[in-house]
């Protein structure tokens, strides 16, 4: 297994350890902002690629990626991130996001017509 201290996160472009197994074609990084997660070499290379040419449709579902890896973080699990998955992922994250967002302005708008 070789570990880079000094890599760069493919999520949120901060500081992280990246450590490569012999094996698989996965590598485990660990982020202080993005928490730990697993990202396959190909959707590595796919995002790297992305940040290097500023692709905007594949840098878009970043935040959301980063979301589902802290919220994963926060309840002690880990994800998993392949060239199959991590469209159906951020997609899944953002809805979401978004329905709790909606059920929190409804609860405001309930206790506001309350008051």
């Amino acid at each position: 297994m070789t570990t880079r201290s000094d890599a760069c996160c493919p999520l949120c472009a901060r500081l992280a350890t990246i450590r490569r197994g012999s094996i698989e074609r996965h590598v485990l990084v660990q982020c202080c902002h993005c928490r730990a997660f697993v990202i396959d070499m190909r959707l590595n290379e796919i995002i790297a690629n992305a940040w290097r040419r500023n692709l905007t449709a594949i840098l878009g579902h970043l935040p959301w990626l980063t979301d589902a890896t802290q919220f994963a973080g926060e309840h002690g699990g880990i994800v998993t991130l392949t060239s199959t998955n991590w469209i159906y992922i951020a997609e899944s994250q953002a809805r979401e996001r978004l329905h709790q967002n909606k059920l929190r302005t409804e609860d405001v708008g309930v206790a506001r017509r309350s008051a």
